[in-house]
Order: C-alpha cells, then sequence, then structure tokens
C-alpha cells in the first residue's frame, strides 16, 4: 500500500558524505520504501526491484559506498550515482527472467538507516506481507515487445539514474578515499599505475601509433584459437590459464566468440577458482532483453570486476561479475590440488 503523493517524498537520509564502507544499515520495511518511490517505483531513477524485498527489515554491512558506477552499455568513463550504496547482496533474477548476470544492488539511502550493528542474537526476521504491493513492483520487471520479453531492472535504468563524470574530476578519488572504499596503500598503488597508463598512452597517440581503445591490455594477433569444451559445473575445480594462453584465444578485439576479456580479470590469471555456476542467459542492458549465451561460460566463486586495473575505470565500484569462457580455463582433478594446511600438517606429523 502506497502514501499520497504529498508524503511520497518524506526527509531523506543526509549526503552519502556520512556513509562508510563498513556501516552497519537496516534495510527499511517494505511500506517505508514504498513511501519513497515514484509511479515507476524508482527512487531518482533508480529502480526498486523485487528481488530486494526478502532483504527489507534485515542488516548488513556496507560493501562500498555507490558514489560512482561504470556504464557497460558503452563503456564509457564512470558515471555519478547520488545516495546508494553497495551491500554485499546480488540479484538472483527470480523476477527477471532468471538472469544469472548475479549483479550488485544498489541501495538508496533513503532505503536504509544507520544502526550500530547486526540484530541481536533472537531477534524476530520482519515478515513481508505485503503481496499486493510486491505484485505491482514485479509487474513494472517485464513489458511485452512483440512475442518477446523486455525487462527493466536497476542495470537497464543505470544510465537514467546515474550522470556523467569528467575523467579529470580528482574530487571522485578523494571520496573513493574518505568513504573507505579504498585503502591508501590500494589509493596510492594504483592510482600511480593509471597515472602511467595514462601517460603511456597520451605519448603513443603523439607519436601516431595510437588506435583508439577502451581499456588497456595488450591485443592478440587478431586469431581466435578454438577451445575445449569442458563442460563445467557448479563445484567443479578450474585452473585459469595465464595471460599468454588466454590471448591465443582472442581476436584483434580480446573477445572470444563475442565475450571481451576484461583488463581487470588478468589479475586472476594462474589462479585455482570453483566454479559458481554456469552462465546462460543475462539482460541486455541497452535493450532489456534477455541474451542467450550461445558458448559455455561460467562465473567462478569470488571472481569479480575490482575497479583496479582498468584506468577508464579506477576505482568502480559496481564489482561485476566477471564471464569466463572455458576456452579460458582448465578443469583441475582432485590429485592436482595443493593439500589444505592441515592436511598438510598432518602429513608432516
Amino acid at each position: 500500500m502506497k502514501l499520497e503523493k504529498a508524503s511520497l517524498i518524506q526527509s531523506l537520509p543526509a549526503s552519502e558524505s556520512i556513509w562508510r564502507a563498513g556501516d552497519w544499515v537496516e534495510v527499511r520495511s517494505l511500506a517505508e520504501i514504498l513511501g519513497r518511490l515514484d509511479d515507476r517505483d524508482s527512487l531518482e531513477s533508480m529502480p526498486f526491484m523485487p528481488e530486494m524485498i526478502p532483504c527489507c527489515g534485515q542488516r548488513f554491512r556496507i560493501l562500498k559506498v555507490a558514489h560512482k558506477t561504470c556504464d557497460s552499455t558503452g563503456w564509457e568513463y564512470l558515471r555519478a550515482m547520488k545516495d546508494a550504496v553497495h551491500l554485499d547482496l546480488r540479484c538472483n533474477g527470480l523476477h527477471h527472467g532468471g538472469c544469472q548476470a548475479g549483479c550488485l544492488f544498489f541501495w538508496k539511502t533513503a532505503w536504509l538507516r544507520k544502526v550500530d550493528g547486526p540484530h541481536p542474537l533472537g531477534w524476530p526476521e520482519q515478515e513481508v506481507d505485503d503481496a499486493a504491493s510486491s505484485e505491482a513492483i514485479e509487474k513494472l520487471c517485464c513489458v511485452r515487445d512483440g512475442d518477446e520479453a523486455c525487462y527493466r531492472c536497476q542495470a537497464t535504468e543505470l544510465k537514467r539514474a546515474s550522470t556523467p563524470i569528467n575523467p579529470w574530476d580528482l574530487s571522485q578519488y578523494v571520496k573513493d578515499l574518505k568513504t573507505g572504499n579504498v585503502s591508501f596503500a590500494d589509493f596510492v598503488r594504483y592510482g600511480v599505475l593509471a597515472l602511467l597508463k595514462t601517460v603511456k598512452v597520451s605519448l603513443t597517440a603523439t607519436r601516431g601509433r595510437f588506435k583508439k581503445r577502451l581499456c588497456d591490455c595488450p591485443t592478440s594477433n587478431g586469431k581466435t584459437a578454438p577451445g575445449t569444451a569442458l563442460d563445467l559445473k557448479a563445484g567443479d575445480q578450474v585452473r585459469i590459464k595465464t595471460w599468454p594462453e588466454i590471448l591465443t584465444t582472442l581476436d584483434e578485439e580480446r573477445r572470444h566468440a563475442g565475450l571481451l576479456f576484461d583488463p581487470d580479470m588478468v589479475q586472476y590469471c594462474g589462479t585455482t577458482r570453483e566454479v559458481a555456476r554456469r552462465v546462460e542467459r543475462i539482460i541486455d542492458e541497452k535493450t532489456g532483453k534477455m541474451v542467450h549465451f550461445s558458448t559455455s561460460s561460467v562465473i567462478l566463486e569470488g571472481v569479480a570486476c575490482t575497479g583496479l586495473n582498468c584506468r577508464t575505470r579506477l576505482f568502480c565500484t559496481r564489482g561485476q561479475c566477471s564471464f569466463w569462457r572455458e576456452a579460458w580455463l582448465e578443469k583441475v582433478v582432485a590429485d592436482d590440488l595443493p593439500p589444505r594446511p592441515e592436511a598438510q600438517e598432518t602429513q608432516d606429523k
């Protein structure tokens, strides 16, 4: 049940500058959140999604203050976001056609209240029983475009909910530090690396050998090596191939079967990871239509974009899951895995 229009915009929390990574927050009740939404169930063009409803009344720590975000519809420079944070909560796509992108939710600070810590032991969980309101929100998630479903979610509305940032606006990086999004050590390290990359690109351009690229990762010779189908499933252990090995699978645009190998993924090369799930379908953020993967791809546990290794998206908070082609991975059998520390201690004894 929604409140009257006059009371929709109630006094909002103070500026995002008081919100810091690591702070505890409580998600307001569904009724309170609905009272802060417009007729499209949005606040400042950012929709509140039905997948977020089970979080109402629960407490979480702020993962990062989402004062800026990337725009994956065109890989532009970063965009500014007003009064929003990320909690360590990802969309399960339940009400969006089973989308498997696993995006972090954007939480407007008006939907949260700051608290001192987690609920005390034995605290009763809040029950969300406003079925009519939940159904109303869900109806806005999907419309029909002829025979095809067209979805609306935070990712498809991201460009409307944010504004461009001048890449030379240094205040964005100061805010990264002040909000606790980035440690001082990482701020210095990756800031210097980004500056060096920028200087290198500028010098290359002045010598007339610069071909415009969106990021800073080496390119292949344009020939794509075929991959071997691994038939991976959740729980499988894989080794991510080395960067030179992966480079042989990419075309001149750093893609394999149309999927981009992002510069931020290079840091994971050579490591062993567990498969979280297969990826078969995601929502196209430009069109809102479901895209089905024709080539095998997976998401790996604990592997997401860090925003540290691409100068055009430096310290981006969005944390998008990385999609991995099976051609970039090798399946690891149990005998090849290193022993766990406790197992090694037993052997030593």
